[in-house]
């Protein structure tokens, strides 16, 4: 009995965050007319999802890209089929594995990044100094971040999308013989463009929850030292399993519209 009610408890508990989560998100919007005030801040934060995040996203999308390529032109070439390994490897990097490994990449960089930031903050009494010289301390902190992971990520996504894609052909042409005139011809004949877009909705879609869950947990920063680590941990631990979620969801109304996507 005892344990139903702390599995109750914690289960409330985890609706009552996904409504404060909400909230936040709600006053971060109404923070966007301070944007061009604060463009400075934008463009700060943009840069650090962006541009300090180029060298282990490219990382990542290489070997993503050559490990698709490999694994798939080898299973496929038992059947004679290494012509369609450049359709599996487009498809599941534009579809799936670019926007998710990019989210749970950046999860635990910006994510963790941006709660240890405003936990400190938070901490050190920085968020009351905000509020009592009258400024608004979600506009000030969690909008910015938020409109800079909403503008910084389909660019990630389009560009983790390339070099997946890239690498795929240089890897099938290495170690399964397949022509690069072959690889490009099956995957721009299959590829459509709805791909591409599914593939920037769900970056739009994963870098909200990234930012707001990282600036939720920031927030709520209590206990010193120790607190910011705890607030950094579950930022991670909770943007991925919401990133996990929402993709699922995604899918799942996407088969049930639209059944031959």
């Amino acid at each position: 009995m005892q344990s139903a009610q702390n599995v109750f408890k914690k289960t409330l508990g985890y609706f009552e965050s996904a409504g404060e989560v909400v909230v936040l998100l709600l006053e971060t919007l109404r923070g966007f007319p301070t944007l061009f005030r604060r463009r400075r801040l934008l463009v700060r934060h943009a840069y650090e999802v962006g541009n300090q995040s180029l060298l282990i996203v490219s990382v990542m999308s290489l070997f993503t890209g050559f490990i698709l390529a490999l694994h798939s032109g080898y299973q496929l070439k038992k059947f004679h089929l290494e012509n369609v390994t450049s359709i599996l490897v487009g498809l599941a990097i534009t579809r799936e594995f670019g926007p998710a490994m990019l989210a749970f990449l950046l999860a635990g960089r910006i994510g963790a990044a941006f709660s240890a930031e405003i936990g400190t903050m938070q901490i050190s009494e920085e968020v009351d100094a905000l509020k009592v010289m009258g400024v608004n301390h979600v506009s000030y902190l969690s909008t910015p971040r938020f409109f800079a992971c909403l503008v910084m990520f389909p660019i990630l996504v389009c560009y983790v999308d390339f070099i997946g894609i890239v690498s795929g052909s240089f890897m099938s042409r290495t170690f399964i013989d397949l022509p690069y005139s072959v690889y490009y011809d099956q995957l721009f004949r299959w590829l459509e463009m709805g791909d591409l877009f599914k593939s920037l909705f769900k970056a739009l879609l994963f870098g909200c929850i990234i930012s707001m869950t990282g600036c939720y947990h920031g927030f709520r920063t209590k206990g010193g030292a120790e607190g910011v680590g705890r607030a950094t941990t579950m930022a991670v631990v909770h943007s991925i399993l919401a990133v996990l979620v929402a993709d699922y969801m995604m899918e799942k109304l996407l088969v049930a519209f639209h059944p031959n996507t």
